[in-house]
């Protein structure tokens, strides 16, 4: 339906039914739904009572009571995780239309009654649950539609019933027996003596610090000042849990803390006034109160300016009167961002709360929270997590999983690696959908195929014959994964019952005959599965592994790389990428293994570089295998060229504009991307070119592993490699290493004199500088058929193309470089310039002619040209 005719359509609506229907809307925006449904409004006039719709009940001798739990049932059962504004229903909106025309040709109404809703609503009973039509048999349809003024005799609906001048305040929102506190806010201390709240743990100092603030005569509101996802809410809920067990200050004991739902509060505020009274209406019933109550305001930035779209004041101006005089105690939680965006400037609302700041918790402490959490989401699953899985969670989502925080990021992978498992015992593995799925296409194009060969369309008997062996050798292997799958869920699901049956009765008595059991089932399941298994019972480390794999797309196999044995061959690694700088590998890989023993200072980063040398020598290259090898992907690299930093107001383009710049909340060039991926290497091209100013910038980095950006946020360091490069001096270094100066350490006192000029004393002390050596022939040469078997694995990978390069064609190459100021860069010039576009278009002009090649012999003429010969 259209806006316009929705519109229309709402303003045929008695205000009854407004008023219950936005009831109706704030339910659905408490619960996260995405429509409104009529299941939502019967709740709604059902827990107001005064309508038609109780008196036709009452008539009919329905008990309300149980048609509000057959219509909170299916509420129960809606899907949830809206964060915004849910909208009408189509179901809904089709029977209002059908209500307007009961009300207006049956009942002769100028308004729709909920009685006329409700009639349609019984008429159609295609669309009312099983639940709720076994209660509506009683009704009597043409009884309800003759008699129907007679039935809903006393309804506040009845034209005498003045519902037009009902007052908003009396607007019967509110439950029976309830208060405002009951719509508009969450009651969390009833939630924890209900023990609908997780255990908080590894919080102990911050919600200690929550309750010194609230026990204080003045100032007594705290505001929580943290990163999305690092526990804000949980902290108020942990505060919720100790007032339920009594483990607070005399000050604090039988105080309740209620969440304020600003969304339901600002749902349907249409009219002008009506946020400003919903919110006085909230503050009015926290102050007056008999039981002293603290209101949590979760996402308080949003306060500013809330209410003012809808034509009156924000809330924020709202609060603050009664937060200055005392009346109650208020708890703020929002983001640095948002705090410095709004309450920073708002002077008279920043110093009603005191802040309290909640970093991202260290990984002994992520973990703790995630054990207080494991037996809720291991009832919840069915399923057993193991520590391992629990430790696998928090670090490699620290590592691998960008732009959130711990604990947040670690319970979503826990959570979904828990529903992994499950599904296993359920559904059939991917591997193996993906052999049906293939099976479905080959039919697919058997049967096309020999739809065209009937019609006499081609000759594809050829093609048919090879299908039809793939499908046989394809159904083989499906029935065999198949049969292995239902044993494998088999045994396993016989193996968790075994577990449960440990932790009872009858389990302690049998004793060691069980444990035997256990064991000779577990013997049984890793026989069968070998290393390949396709149902669990646990989640492992390494399911959480291939969780962030799918999530990433980094291999599970780089993330749980033993670390120790990583470093041990570093060496190794890099070699593999960078060729004749065997002593600058060296030096890293020192440097490295020693910071992870514990041997650098506890500030600053890992690693500080200066890579000093000619271009085209291997300074990026390293950079990015240490960052491959290290982080497990190229992708965990920030690069900076400070050619575009030559200004000292260039500062503000690494850590982010001041407030009134163009560019303010976006971010910063080298703050943001190491926020968001802590665990990096920061390469920072032709430093030499950088700012003096820029450059003091980074000293506080490489001392304390620490930069605040813009927003005054602390960004840390100390999990990075940085890497500066630099092409100072590089006629010197040719000039020195020609004349037979081989030695690194001895060429690096020649260049000094050249590196102090740009780079003052401090700054050189603070970094380990390295001279990379300019490429001899015969390395130039091992570069090259490195290259060259990368360029021959793809097309050997990508089109079934074995290629042979040669030797001819490698000396021109090596003799290109060595000519060529650019180094080994040029190799990839000729790659990309040359090789790769001739290749191509030979091998499309194959294509054209229906031809599939499969040798390929690169030479060359006398001429000097590359010459290519397909087989």
């Amino acid at each position: 339906m259209q806006s316009k005719d929705l519109r229309s359509l709402l303003l045929k609506l008695n205000n009854y039914l407004v008023r219950t229907l936005d009831t109706a809307t704030g339910m659905g925006i408490k619960r996260n739904h995405y429509e409104i449904t009529i299941e939502h409004l019967l709740v709604a006039l059902l827990e107001d009572g005064q309508g038609d719709v109780p008196l036709i009940l009452r008539h009919y001798g329905i008990e309300a009571g149980r048609v509000h739990q057959a219509c909170t049932d299916n509420l129960d059962d809606m899907q949830t995780g809206n964060p915004g504004k849910p909208k009408l229903s189509p179901l809904l909106t089709e029977l209002l239309e059908q209500a307007w025309i009961t009300s207006s040709v049956h009942h002769k109404e100028t308004k729709i009654r909920s009685g006329a809703l409700f009639e349609v609503f019984i008429a159609s009973e295609l669309v009312i649950s099983s639940g709720l039509l076994e209660l509506f048999n009683a009704i009597k349809q043409e009884e309800l539609r003759s008699e129907f003024y007679k039935i809903v005799s006393g309804s506040v609906e009845d034209s005498g019933a003045a519902v037009e001048e009902l007052p908003v305040e009396q607007a019967r929102e509110i439950p029976p027996g309830g208060s405002v506190l009951d719509l508009y806010t969450n009651n969390l201390t009833a939630q924890a003596k209900a023990g609908k709240i997780d255990p908080i743990l590894g919080r102990d100092d911050e919600i200690i610090q929550m309750i010194e603030i609230l026990s204080r005569r003045k100032k007594s509101n705290p505001i929580l000042l943290g990163e999305p996802g690092v526990g804000k809410t949980a902290l108020v809920e942990g505060l919720a849990l100790k007032i339920a067990a009594n483990e607070v200050p005399e000050v604090l004991k039988d105080v309740q803390v209620h969440a304020l739902d600003l969304g339901a509060l600002q749902a349907g505020t249409s009219m002008r006034g009506e946020f400003e009274k919903r919110m006085k209406a909230v503050i009015t019933a926290v102050t007056q109160s008999v039981q002293p109550i603290i209101l949590f305001i979760d996402e308080a930035h949003t306060l500013i300016g809330a209410g003012a779209a809808a034509g009156g004041g924000d809330a924020a101006n709202l609060l603050k009167p009664a937060l200055a005089r005392g009346e109650f105690r208020a708890i703020a939680a929002t983001t640095y961002l948002e705090y410095n965006k709004y309450f920073a400037k708002d002077a008279a609302l920043e110093r009603r709360f005191q802040p309290i700041h909640v970093a991202e918790p260290e990984d002994d402490k992520a973990m703790l929270m995630l054990r207080g959490i494991k037996t809720k989401y291991e009832a919840y699953h069915g399923i057993h997590i193991t520590d391992e899985a629990i430790a696998a969670a928090v670090k490699l989502s620290r590592r691998f999983i960008a732009g959130r925080q711990l604990p947040d990021k670690a319970v979503d992978l826990l959570d979904t690696s828990a529903t992994r498992v499950k599904m296993s015992l359920t559904s059939k593995p991917p591997s193996l959908e993906l052999e049906i799925s293939r099976l479905k296409s080959i039919n697919l194009e058997i049967e096309t195929l020999q739809k065209d060969s009937d019609l006499s369309i081609g000759d594809h008997a050829a093609r048919l014959q090879e299908l039809q062996t793939g499908k046989q050798k394809l159904e083989t292997e499906i029935k065999a994964k198949e049969e292995r799958w239902s044993r494998e869920c088999e045994l396993t699901k016989q193996l968790m019952e075994l577990r449960k049956k440990k932790f009872s009765e009858e389990g302690k008595k049998a004793g060691a005959a069980l444990d035997t059991q256990l064991e000779n089932l577990k013997n049984q399941i890793a026989g069968l599965q070998g290393d390949k298994p396709q149902v669990f019972a646990d989640v492992t480390g390494q399911t959480v592994a291939e969780v962030i794999e799918a999530w990433t797309g980094i291999p599970a196999g780089n993330m749980n790389r033993d670390e120790m044995t990583t470093l041990l061959n570093l060496e190794n690694e890099l070699r593999k990428r960078v060729v004749g700088q065997d002593h600058a590998i060296r030096q890293i890989a020192d440097v490295i293994r020693g910071a992870k023993v514990g041997l650098k200072k506890e500030e600053g980063p890992i690693g500080v570089f200066l890579l000093v040398g000619p271009s085209g020598v291997g300074k990026t290259e390293l950079s990015r295998a240490v960052a491959e090898v290290l982080f497990g992907e190229e992708r965990f690299m920030v690069t900076l060229n400070m050619t575009e930093y030559q200004n000292e107001y260039n500062t503000s383009r690494l850590i982010g504009a001041d407030p009134g710049l163009v560019g303010y909340g976006e971010g910063g060039a080298l703050s943001e991307p190491v926020r968001r991926r802590p665990y990096c290497v920061v390469l920072l091209d032709e430093v030499e070119k950088a700012n003096p100013a820029v450059k003091d910038l980074f000293m506080q980095v490489f001392d304390r592993g620490m930069l605040q950006d813009a927003d005054r946020r602390n960004i840390n360091f100390s999990n990075t490699i940085i890497f500066m490069t630099s092409n100072l001096a590089s006629e010197i270094l040719f000039e020195k290493y020609h004349e037979g100066l081989t030695d690194p350490e001895a060429l690096l006192d020649e260049l000094r004199p050249h590196l102090n000029r740009y780079f003052r004393p401090e700054f050189l002390g603070r970094v380990k500088p390295i001279v990379f050596l300019p490429l001899a022939a015969e390395v130039m040469r091992q570069i090259v058929q490195m290259k060259l078997r990368r360029v021959a694995k793809r097309l050997q990978d990508n089109q079934k193309l074995a290629v042979e390069f040669d030797e001819k064609v490698i000396d021109e190459i090596v003799a290109l470089c060595t000519r060529a100021e650019t180094g080994a860069r040029n190799v990839d010039a000729i790659v990309d310039r040359t090789l790769a576009p001739d290749i191509s278009s030979r091998l499309l002009g194959f294509m054209a002619e229906g031809k599939s090649p499969t040798k390929l012999k690169v030479g060359i003429d006398e001429e000097r040209e590359l010459q290519y010969e397909f087989e």
